[in-house]
């Protein structure tokens, strides 16, 4: 197993873990205030990322850069867009005002270390040293699971203290990675960084938006504008079929050198891609099986949480089936470096993710929402079969 393999599980892992420890034990509108903070989470960081963390590759790999100013620039430019990001949550919790508010005030305390580990993961991965990356996710994995057992031994899981306790094992691992740099955090060097790549850089957050951001969109706009409560429905469900996203993210990492090495050597990868689809399809069956069934093991683990996302299970099956599937044509057309049909693709794609479960949500309420969800991974398999197709065409004559 690589190091980015490990390294995607433990990230991932790390932000399923806060999810499920609150959908355990608490009620429907709750977790809807932790849907509408991890959403929220989520764009952000794939915009800091993008703006901050992707850039730096790019530096490292042309220049092999890895001098401790280019660490202090980036620390720097990571700082302010976590800072911005932290004022900004403020906003919107003023705003919405209720359950919200304390909730994202938290989130607000702690983003920007929180976008400083991601970075920090990241500079190691440029730097060529990936176990100290997958170090770096291990500390705040660890961190998060002491502070989190503390807090269940006090009487105290619930979801504000889960929420500081998740933020400050980040904030500490961040502050483990400075110290391994041993760069400071520039601030002016950080402003001229994020001004030099912003060209790049907007382009980057537009792909990972659409690439990550309309489900999170879709959550957003459930929690915000219709009800808490089928937000929270949504994310007990994506909660108890998470382990699909995971070994999804997870096998993406090796999955793409070994296809595009086909694609060096000219062989096609139409027989890899429909082997992923098949392949990612088929666990995704069997895991919505067992959760279907919900045995004693299973309802151990995931407390109520199960009961919390029975409403919307089958539809979010579904869209877990039908978006696993589409993982073959997409590694494929990466494998082909077919990127701007990829953007196309993801644009057209993204209004369907948005637009459907928030339609469904207001016309029935979670259940509908869920049904749109399947309704979006149904466009996104047509949509990204047809593109591959489309893109291996010419390769095939």
């Amino acid at each position: 197993m690589s190091w980015a393999i490990l390294d995607q599980g433990l990230t991932s892992i790390s932000n399923l873990l806060l999810a499920l420890l609150v959908a355990r034990s608490s009620a429907a509108s709750v977790l809807g205030v932790l849907g509408v903070v991890l959403a929220y989470y989520t764009l952000g960081l794939v915009v800091a990322r993008a703006a901050c963390g992707e850039p730096l590759l790019l530096v490292v790999a042309n220049r092999r850069d890895t001098s401790i100013a280019t660490c202090s620039a980036v620390s720097g430019a990571t700082a302010l867009a976590g800072s911005a990001l932290a004022v900004l949550s403020i906003l919107v919790a003023l705003v919405v005002g209720g359950q919200l508010l304390p909730a994202m005030a938290v989130l607000a305390l702690f983003m920007p270390g929180l976008m400083l580990q991601d970075t920090y993961r990241l500079w190691f991965f440029a730097a060529e040293q990936p176990a100290k990356a997958t170090a770096l996710d291990a500390l705040w994995l660890a961190l998060q699971t002491a502070f989190f057992a503390t807090l269940f031994a006090l009487g105290r899981a619930d979801l504000l203290p889960l929420l500081c306790a998740w933020g400050l094992a980040a904030g500490v691992a961040a502050l483990w990675g400075w110290n391994m740099t041993r760069a400071r955090i520039g601030v002016h060097a950080g402003f001229q960084y994020l001004k030099t790549f912003w060209p790049t850089s907007r382009l980057l957050a537009a792909d990972a938006v659409l690439a990550l951001g309309p489900t999170q969109v879709a959550l957003l706009l459930i929690g915000l504008l219709f009800s808490l409560d089928v937000a929270g429905s949504l994310r007990a469900g994506l909660v108890v079929l998470g382990p699909i996203s995971v070994l999804a993210q997870s096998l993406s990492y090796s999955l793409i050198p070994v296809m595009r090495r086909r694609v060096i050597q000219h062989q096609s990868v139409t027989a890899a891609s429909c082997s992923i689809a098949v392949a990612m399809a088929t666990v995704s069956c069997i895991w919505a099986f067992i959760a279907l069934l919900g045995p004693r093991w299973l309802q151990a683990v995931l407390g109520r949480a199960l009961e919390t996302s029975q409403p919307v299970l089958v539809p979010l099956a579904v869209y877990f089936l039908l978006n696993s599937a589409s993982i073959g044509p997409l590694l494929g057309l990466r494998a082909m470096l077919a990127l701007k049909r990829a953007l196309v693709v993801r644009l057209y794609l993204a209004p369907i993710a948005v637009v459907a479960p928030a339609v469904g949500a207001a016309a029935v309420g979670a259940s509908g929402a869920a049904w749109g969800c399947a309704l979006g991974g149904a466009a996104t398999l047509l949509g990204w079969t047809l593109g591959y197709a489309r893109a291996s065409r010419p390769a095939a004559a």
